[in-house]
């Protein structure tokens, strides 16, 4: 009987060639290109481009890369792919040999000679500039190598090297460690082990219970090195996770690390992490830690950042041997926390919550807000609410209807089939195809190009997130926060429909483009761009996207496809041509002045043979008019369930409670008297929404039902 692990390659494999268009050529790239998609997402790092470039004959290949600019820290990805139908074994051998074929593009690059003589349209010759440009800000050089493949048991460890005078470090992603990803399972605990200099430690806990919690200073050389490891793996418990590490706080750590760094440990508020487990020698009635398993900040993500960006952006001036950071450590053993948010039975909490609660009580650098708190944020709860409910009309490829599944949390799609027996779980795939998955990083990408922001878009994943939650200035975006608060209504089915239409547009093109003649490399940005110009020539007729009649096909209409190729094939172009100044195209494409480029394409497109696709934008109001009528009506309805499943001995209590500390008016009291009533008598739809707000308000105050 297969394995799981078995099972899950056959699926990844058919897949990964369906999405290539069973074209081989195209395979490895696309493998590529869903990989790195994955590991941005899992934060190992950002805006990824791909180059898919190899020479055979001189051993030379790089598929992918980053450029960290703020820490100098470059990332060579190296794609190792293979159609077998079992999962083949990857030897030390095969190991070197990849890795040996991207330090050779590396060092290559280092003579001008090189990027010079590479065609300026292919990818890799921006890379290569890059690399001859920066070579003396490279601190680190990371190099990934993903495979489909599994790693030989023989190879116990990947050290720590030297190329040249840079530190390199080497990383593997085997189809094991694919597969544990993918499944919402953090693929390497972070273990960190000071064996040879154990640091002083502090139990402050009582007994032997499932949350033990220590005290101890972290050296500043330490925190940074660990950073410089880990990265923002790091902080993946953290609520800021995807915020960007800003504002006067961190102008104010970098001064104190610079011109009095004895004095940090008094200045700043220090850490706050947990771990699933540490390991403790007590010497001479003194303990000391030895080693932590899946550390985790939750905060103090700005401290940890900042102090290993002073370290590199002020090498000589910074002194952190002189920098201590107070750490505040809680254990969470994993195998003591339920699955539940909270088991009476068992009287354990799920370790999510208490992270999350860490998280918020301690934060008093920088205050966290409900969009701090994005997964749990109202928006996306009721996007989640949406694709649970919501069918999507069957393709003709597909019998049945379908759903979109948007995941709100981390590895919930798989979660959710982890426990299903193999036809449930055929049913459930069934109902919710892989390809029709949508996590949140995709989501804000696809609305920002929409919004006609593919200078935005081309920031990346993680910035994007950012700017969905908290907003930005320079984009004139809001935020979803403030949008929420000043009419939540907008977010209604008629809403998520309507983002799936942008992701089926998306999807569309970023398939289609990979098969064009004229491509080669950039995909992310020609997406993004051409999609954006689509919507701008649009708005130049006066109409909108006929978002129903695409919802009800679920696939990019032919004439809007062709359309979209004939644009795709100008932007390519036009990216291209990068103006002196404006750095390579990856660069360009951030900046304004390439959209405005793009805006200004003149061609001829015929927008007749897209006609029946458009909706005037009279209609079109009308359409969202009804769709926040009918979401009104919803949020109504649930409010009046959560007031009557709630109960009459509930609103009883509430209602003694507020008398007895006199929070009630009387009119409070009234209509707490009705709710106390029921069934006899039920409180109508702004009865039961004052309710709400009386039971908001008495909580604040302290009131906790002993029913409850």
């Amino acid at each position: 009987m297969a394995s799981d692990l078995e099972l899950f390659y056959e699926e990844f494999l058919q897949e990964t060639i369906i999405s290539a268009g069973s074209i081989g050529n195209f395979i490895e790239p696309t493998f590529t290109e869903s990989m790195c998609e994955l590991l941005e997402e899992e934060g190992f790092f950002t805006e990824y481009t791909t180059v898919n470039y190899k020479k055979h004959g001189q051993g030379i290949k790089v598929d992918a890369w980053t450029y960290d600019f703020d820490h100098g820290v470059l990332n060579l990805i190296i794609s190792d792919f293979t159609e077998s139908e079992i999962i083949e074994t990857l030897s030390n051998t095969d190991l070197e040999k990849n890795f040996k074929r991207a330090e050779k593009f590396f060092e290559k690059s280092l003579d001008l000679s090189f990027s010079k003589d590479l065609d300026e349209s292919n990818p890799a010759s921006s890379l290569a500039d890059l690399i001859f440009r920066f070579q003396e800000g490279i601190n680190k050089i990371k190099f990934t190598l993903i495979t489909n493949q599994i790693l030989s048991s023989r190879i116990k460890s990947i050290e720590k090297l030297k190329l040249l005078h840079y530190d390199i470090q080497r990383d593997v992603w085997d189809i094991e460690k694919i597969y544990r990803a993918i499944g919402g399972v953090d693929p390497d605990p972070i273990m960190i082990n000071f064996d040879k200099n154990p640091l002083p430690i502090l139990p402050a806990h009582t007994g032997k219970g499932s949350f033990q919690s220590y005290l101890l200073a972290l050296p500043g050389s330490l925190l940074a090195s660990l950073y410089a490891d880990f990265g923002d793996r790091l902080l993946e418990q953290n609520v800021r996770t995807f915020l960007q590490f800003r504002g006067k706080v961190n102008k104010g750590l970098r001064k104190t690390i610079l011109t009095t760094p004895e004095m940090f440990f008094a200045y700043n508020n220090g850490i706050t992490a947990t771990a699933e487990s540490v390991e403790i020698n007590e010497v001479n009635g003194h303990y000391e830690l030895k080693s932590i398993s899946n550390l985790q900040i939750v905060n103090g993500g700005q401290t940890t950042a900042s102090l290993f960006t002073t370290s590199v952006q002020d090498k000589k001036e910074a002194n952190l041997e002189k920098v201590f950071v107070q750490m505040k450590l809680t254990i969470i053993k994993s195998d003591a926390i339920s699955d539940d948010e909270f088991d009476e039975e068992s009287s354990k909490i799920k370790a999510s919550s208490i992270i999350s609660n860490i998280s918020e009580f301690s934060n008093t650098q920088n205050k966290v807000n409900a969009a701090d708190l994005s997964s749990n944020h109202e928006f996306h709860v009721r996007m989640e609410s949406h694709s649970r409910r919501i069918w999507a009309p069957a393709k003709q490829s597909t019998p049945n209807n379908t759903k979109w599944f948007y995941e709100r949390l981390r590895g919930q799609f798989n979660n959710l089939q982890s426990n299903l027996s193999p036809a449930n779980k055929r049913k459930f795939l069934s109902e919710n195809p892989r390809p029709q998955l949508l996590v949140k990083t995709d989501l804000a990408k696809i609305i920002h190009t929409w919004q006609k922001l593919p200078h935005a878009v081309s920031w990346g994943a993680q910035k994007n997130f950012v700017w969905f939650i908290e907003g930005n200035k320079q984009y004139k975006l809001d935020g979803i926060q403030k949008e929420w608060e000043k009419d939540e209504k907008i977010f209604n089915e008629e809403y998520f429909k309507d983002i799936i239409v942008m992701a089926i547009l998306f999807r569309g093109l970023d398939k289609l483009i990979m098969k064009q003649s004229w491509y080669d490399g950039f995909k992310a940005n020609i997406v993004t761009y051409s999609i954006a110009k689509l919507r701008d020539i649009i708005d130049t007729t006066g109409k909108t996207l006929d978002f129903d009649s695409i919802w009800k096909l679920q696939e990019t209409p032919i004439a809007i496809s062709n359309l979209l190729l004939e644009i795709a094939d100008e932007v390519n172009t036009c990216i291209r041509n990068t103006p002196p100044g404006q750095g390579n195209v990856t660069e360009y494409c951030k900046k304004g002045s390439c959209w405005e480029e793009v805006k200004k394409l003149d061609i001829d497109y015929d927008l007749e043979r897209i006609n029946k696709h458009l909706l005037s934008k009279e209609k079109n109001k009308v359409r969202q008019d009804d769709a926040k009528k009918k979401q009104k009506l919803t949020n109504s309805l649930e409010i009046e369930m959560y007031v009557v499943g709630k109960g009459a001995d509930y609103w009883k209590e509430a209602l003694n409670w507020g008398q007895e500390k006199g929070l009630l008016g009387g009119k409070e009291i009234g209509i707490l008297e009705t709710a106390a009533m029921m069934p006899r008598k039920i409180p109508s739809q702004q009865q039961c929404k004052v309710i709400l707000d009386i039971e908001a308000k008495i909580e604040e105050e302290g009131f906790v039902s002993k029913s409850s």
